[in-house]
């Protein structure tokens, strides 16, 4: 049997979602396979680990906290789609001026031509450093929520079992880019 689909059997060993039949696989090739033996004595350890940590007990308010700052990053969301309705109109306004610049050409008024497309590269930039200071914006919000979640949780949470069950999603995941 492929290894994928003994991996397979092991997430469903660790959801307790596994039938006898589909056990008797996962023990049959687990004895045969250094590999997947490995990964599954490093999964039931990490689902042993789990199992052992106290109940959350969360701070008074905290659901409070990140349902604000959902409302928040949703109203900024909202803010930038606005900014990109406000860019597509700019760009449909340019596109305009590239067709009809022949016209203007001949009528003579070039330097009013010059003042619409530096005034636009001005607006254009502009955006362009508000989205960038927006995404700086949604950045410090993400580090503030990890350090909020962080300091509410870390006193009661081994970080050890964190970075071991981590490592066990990155492992699988590149085993399963190689097979």
């Amino acid at each position: 049997m492929e290894c994928r689909k003994i991996s397979d059997l092991m997430m469903k060993y660790m959801d307790r979602d596994i039938s006898d039949v589909e056990s008797e696989k996962l023990y049959t090739h687990v004895k045969g396979c250094s590999d997947c033996n490995m990964e599954f004595e490093i999964l039931k350890s990490v689902l042993h680990s789990v199992e052992e940590l106290p109940e959350l007990d969360l701070s008074y308010g905290f659901e409070t906290k990140v349902m604000q700052s959902i409302k928040t990053q949703q109203k900024e969301k909202s803010m930038l789609f606005g900014v990109g309705v406000v860019g597509l109109i700019s760009f449909v306004c340019y596109i305009g001026i590239f067709f009809t610049l022949p016209l203007i050409k001949a009528s003579g008024i070039m330097d009013l031509l010059m003042y619409y497309i530096s005034s636009g590269f001005a607006y254009v930039i502009g955006e362009l450093l508000s989205g960038f200071i927006t995404t700086i914006l949604y950045i410090g919000k993400l580090f503030t929520l990890r350090d909020l979640l962080m300091n509410q949780y870390m006193d009661i949470v081994n970080i050890g079992l964190v970075i071991a069950m981590l490592n066990m999603i990155i492992f699988r995941s590149i085993k399963y880019q190689h097979n």
